[in-house]
């Protein structure tokens, strides 16, 4: 499903004009570009477990992680606020 998708984005963002991409791969290629290290928040542990995608490490049980990857209600980050159209 995943190369799908892929040509599909692939198809639409080049409609806008826009014909250079940066894609990331889970698995170790043979012939890299360049390497980076990224970091993602899990918003919804319970369905990634669930699904397969993340797992319950040693001594983890599903409260805590839901606990651990808890977003706080108010953003941390000074003046941060909602998105608007004049930012598109």
């Amino acid at each position: 499903l995943a190369p799908v998708l892929i040509k599909e984005i692939t198809r639409r963002v080049n409609l806008t004009g826009v014909f250079q991409a940066v894609y990331t791969a889970g698995t170790v290629l043979p012939v890299p570009v360049a390497s980076a290290r990224y970091h993602h928040r899990s918003l919804n542990p319970k369905k990634l477990v669930n699904v397969g995608f993340s797992r319950l490490g040693h001594r983890m049980t599903m409260a805590r992680m839901q606990k651990l990857y808890k977003l706080p209600t108010e953003p941390h980050t000074p003046g941060l606020r909602a998105m608007e159209m004049k930012d598109v």
